[in-house]
Order: C-alpha cells, then structure tokens, then sequence
C-alpha cells in the first residue's frame, strides 16, 4: 500500500481546479511498487496503447488533417481561462509529429500523443512488467484507469488514464507536483486520439499556484 505524507494538512472536497491546486505540489508519497495485475486495469491500459498504436501508424497519412478543440489554459497566479475553439493540424517536425495551431492561437497541448511519446509512453513501454508507481526519466509517476474525477469517466468506446508526476525530494520519496489525463477514442473515427486532456501542474509555480491547461475535441 502507498504510504503519504503530507507536507500540509488540507480538506480536500470534491476534484476541480481549486482542489487540485491545492493539493499539487504540496504531498511528499513515497515510492512503493507494486505489480499491476488487475485484469480490468491491463485491459484498459492495453485498450488505450494499442488505440494510440494505431494511430502511430496512421500519422503519415494524417499530416496537415486538421482537428478543432475547446481549449483553455492558465497560467501560475492567474484564473482559469474561457474556452475558446482553436484548429490545429498535425505537422511532422521531423523528430515528432504535433499539433500545430492553424491561426497561431495559443495550444498547449501540442503533443499528438502516441504509444511512444507523451502522457502513455512509460506505461505502454512496460505493459509486460507493470508497475504502479513506476519511475520515470524525470522522476516517478502514479496512475489510474478509474480516476476519481467526474469530467474524465470511462465510456464504452473510450477509455480514461489519469497519471500523477513527481520529482525526487529525500529518500525513497517524491514530490507531487503534476496531475494529468487524458480520454482517449478506442474505435471508429479518431481511434487513437484524445477527446479530453487536461495537466495542472505546480512544478514551474510559486506556493499555492498552478498552470492548468485543458482541450477537448470538438
């Protein structure tokens, strides 16, 4: 079971903007493994992988296809933005494929997305020896196929992950400073793509404060 240790006690009510900014970058957790062999959580998991394979291997192809999301972002000490509608296309950069805003509106959401870049990349990379938490290249992350949080709920046709980040702080302990995540199409038309996104993130901030940066396909 994981151990937490909070650095300052909060009430924490409900899963918004408020709740999160609270809670990011305030919890010190400490790191301890487990096998992840929940039949559900592996189907789920494998579901969204194989979902962004595909994808993968359509990008070629998809090159300049352009998408129209509901995006909003804040920035540290700042309110949260009104969504506005932004149409990106997907580029090749020639060392990753992006979303690229069409007009030069602000996207903070730029990665595509894939099995092998992103939010998924740890995770599809070790489906055959899962762990939860698992390291990272940047520190440790945390996550979950049923994230308690009522905008992102799993459907029949798409599935959500919710990932937590954090960097080292003493020991065999991390510091929270990321929650992040994602739904993302199984079938049909835009298999493989989000149709939800969302990171709050304190890394970058001063106490109390947080980036968020969310878009939804339209």
């Amino acid at each position: 079971m994981m151990k937490f240790i909070l650095v300052a006690l909060f009430i924490v009510a409900g899963c918004n903007s408020d709740t999160d900014k609270e809670i990011i970058g305030k919890e010190v957790r400490s790191f301890d493994p487990i096998s992840v062999d929940d039949p559900q959580t592996l189907s789920r998991i494998n579901a969204i992988c194989s979902a962004l394979l595909y994808k993968e291997g359509m990008l070629n192809i998809l090159t300049s296809t352009e998408y129209t999301f509901a995006y909003s972002q804040k920035e540290c000490g700042t309110s949260a933005g009104i969504p506005k509608n932004v149409r990106v296309a997907i580029q090749d950069t020639g060392s990753a494929y992006i979303f690229k805003s069409v007009n030069g509106e602000a996207f903070g959401l730029s990665n595509v997305e894939t099995a092998n870049s992103g939010l998924m990349k740890e995770i599809c990379q070790n489906r055959t020896a899962l762990t939860n938490p698992m390291q990272s290249a940047s520190g440790a992350i945390w996550f979950s196929t049923t994230p308690a949080n009522v905008d992102c709920e799993n459907e029949n046709d798409a599935f959500c992950i919710q990932v937590e980040r954090g960097s080292p702080h003493d020991g065999n302990s991390y510091i929270v400073h990321t929650k992040e995540w994602m739904k993302v199409k199984l079938v049909g038309t835009n298999r493989g793509f989000f149709t939800d996104r969302k990171v709050v993130s304190s890394a970058n901030c001063n106490n109390g404060e947080s980036i968020e940066r969310r878009a939804i396909l339209k």
